[in-house]
């Protein structure tokens, strides 16, 4: 009889046959030779001892013996499925147990029919390849054929000269989901991407496991959640899963593209320099202080730009302690965007210390101031002292060594201090007060 006379609705997903206690199914069988054909039994037998063969699991088998000698070589046999409805299909995949007989030349071969057209081989597989004898799962991926309104699946075995049996069993065409809807966490200190997904397991197929694909490459086993270490977070990376089913692996997910966001960076050392990079700058605007310099240059000049991490920065501000204990410095040059100097940036820079103790001394030896008395007498006392001060103050700047003179800069921002309080008896203590004065500012 032929399949083309049954009448009844196609079968659906999940299509599933173990000939336990027989087949469930409607099968056609067909056989070029009265004495080969499939037959649905509880075990199989083949060879001339009548080699056992036991079902994969469960009750059931569906075999062709080839090894009578009176069956003529190329004989054949099939067994052919009703309709199967793929219309809603996504990624149906076909999978069937083949037992291995090493030594022989029976093959089987899965083949299929779209909507009542000519059959196609899907695969061929080789019984005789095995290394020792047992079952082996094999599948074909018929997402190719999803959306059809029906299919056919026909099972041709056959052998040419060396007889044996082709033994079939747990025939599955089932869907074996993709994973999908892939969420991503991000962690910018970790510098790393948590990729996440719902288990797409179902009643016939469960997942055993998953593969991790970046650009295109199979990274192995993954495991759900999947935290990806970035080895470069300003490259994006395209990444996908895929669901595998024992043997038996789903169609890749749908790709994710994931940039691992630039981590947040208070700090780093770069050309000797410990830099801290400033907070509250305004938008766009990058900026960094000298927090610590670690080099033993003794002609030490600030940077005005350093780049980090393709980012440039303008160095602003000297932190305090900045060059503390540093013994190798002899001249401290700072850049014309140092807009900010901590207090006690030059503490326990002894050969430094030296060389502006030696100019500060020999200037202050020279201020000659006016006669503090004369002066309190005058009207003009009030706003002319402290100009005077701060007149001796700039000469004193000028006079400062080249190598050390931005660092006197800092006076006159220091200057800010109001003058105009200064006592009567202050002034007249004249450059033994502005010795500890100038001393108190620096250090």
């Amino acid at each position: 009889y032929s399949y083309d006379v049954i009448i009844g609705p196609d079968y659906r997903l999940p299509y599933v046959e173990t000939f336990d206690g027989g087949a469930s199914k409607i099968w056609t069988f067909a056989n070029t030779s009265y004495y080969a054909s499939f037959d649905v039994a509880d075990h199989a037998e083949y060879g001339d001892d009548s080699t056992r063969v036991d079902p994969v699991s469960g009750t059931g088998l569906v075999y062709a013996d080839f090894s009578s000698s009176w069956i003529t070589a190329g004989s054949s046999a099939t067994m052919t499925s009703y309709r199967i409805d793929l219309a809603k299909a996504v990624a149906p995949v076909l999978s069937f147990q083949v037992y291995l007989i090493p030594g022989c030349d029976v093959i089987v071969k899965p083949q299929i029919s779209v909507e009542g057209g000519e059959f196609t081989d899907l695969m061929t597989v080789n019984a005789g390849d095995g290394e020792a004898s047992g079952w082996k799962l094999f599948s074909c991926d018929l997402s190719d054929y999803a959306g059809k309104k029906y299919v056919n699946i026909r099972f041709y075995g056959g052998f040419t000269s060396k007889r044996a049996a082709a033994i079939i069993d747990e025939i599955r065409l089932v869907e074996y989901p993709a994973v999908t809807n892939i969420e991503v966490e991000y962690d910018t200190e970790a510098c790393t991407a948590t990729l996440k997904w719902a288990d797409p397991s179902t009643e016939y197929a469960e997942v055993t496991g998953y593969e991790g694909i970046v650009n295109g490459e199979s990274v192995g086993m993954v495991e759900m959640p999947w935290i990806f270490k970035a080895e470069d977070y300003k490259v994006s990376y395209v990444m996908a899963v895929k669901a595998l089913y024992g043997d038996i692996a789903a169609p890749e997910s749908n790709p994710v593209t994931i940039s691992v966001p630039r981590p947040v960076v208070t700090e780093f050392t770069i050309d000797e320099h410990v830099l801290s990079i400033v907070q509250n700058a305004p938008q766009g605007v990058h900026e960094v202080i000298v927090k610590k310099y670690l080099g033993t240059d003794p002609l030490y000049k600030a940077p005005q730009l350093i780049t980090y991490d393709d980012i440039t920065y303008e160095v602003t501000g000297i932190a305090e302690g900045a060059y503390r204990d540093n013994v190798s410095l002899a001249s401290v040059n700072l850049s014309e965007t140092i807009r900010e100097v901590g207090t006690r940036h030059l503490q326990g820079v002894p050969t430094l210390w030296q060389s502006l103790s030696e100019v500060v001394s020999r200037r202050l030896d020279r201020v000659r101031l006016p006669d503090a008395r004369l002066l309190q007498r005058s009207r003009l006392f009030p706003r002319l002292y402290p100009r005077l001060l701060k007149t001796h103050l700039r000469a004193l700047t000028r006079t400062v060594s080249e190598n050390v003179r931005q660092e006197w800069k800092m006076i006159t921002l220091m200057q800010k201090v109001s003058l105009q309080s200064i006592s009567v008896l202050q002034v007249w203590k004249t450059s033994c007060l502005m010795k500890r004065s100038l001393w108190s500012i620096l250090t």
